[in-house]
């Protein structure tokens, strides 16, 4: 539902979800009823077709900023579209001060729960100009599963997240 308030029976478990949908104008507001909305950034991304419902072009230095107010006290789930019309170097679709996520020349992505610790990555072979979706699984053990396009390409443990890495939170670095 990319118009209506994602609402969880009060179990609070969706703790923000931004559609950045298509249109003349960019918003990166949340779709959970939490207020947790994103900023864009001085060069603001720019709205453009998606996989769901639209998406955001993101070059150079745009992004999307997330308050530092969602607060993690168990697992988390990391889901997302990407089409990268490039891939040489290190392409960062979410990261902030402790966390990253990243793939490497197209045919390495990495989960970062702390820049400064274990990683865990898959190997998988991306294609330029396709669409793809991520996600990333923390089971707030250190266990972690990467899946691409709803396939395990990777798991491995690390070490236990700590709630205090989601200050200022980027999307598409």
């Amino acid at each position: 539902n990319t118009t209506g308030v994602w609402d969880d029976g009060g179990s609070n478990y969706f703790k923000g979800v931004w559609h950045l949908k298509d249109g003349t104008s960019l918003t990166a507001n949340d779709s959970t009823g939490n207020g947790n909305n994103g900023t864009l950034s001085t060069v603001p991304p720019t709205a453009t077709s998606g996989e769901v419902d639209g998406g955001a072009s993101f070059g150079g230095s745009s992004y999307v900023s997330l308050a530092n107010t969602i607060n993690v006290t168990s697992g988390i789930t990391y889901s997302f579209w990407v089409n990268f019309t490039s891939l040489v170097g290190q392409q960062a679709p979410i990261s902030n001060k402790a966390t990253l996520l990243d793939v490497s020349s197209g045919t390495t992505i990495e989960w970062y729960p702390d820049v400064n610790k274990a990683k865990v990555s898959a190997s998988y072979s991306f294609s330029p100009s396709t669409w793809y979706q991520i996600v990333v699984t923390d089971d707030a053990a250190g266990n972690y599963v990467i899946y691409v396009n709803g396939a395990i390409k990777g798991s491995g443990s690390s070490w236990v997240m700590n709630n205090s890495i989601f200050a200022s939170t980027i999307l598409g670095a």
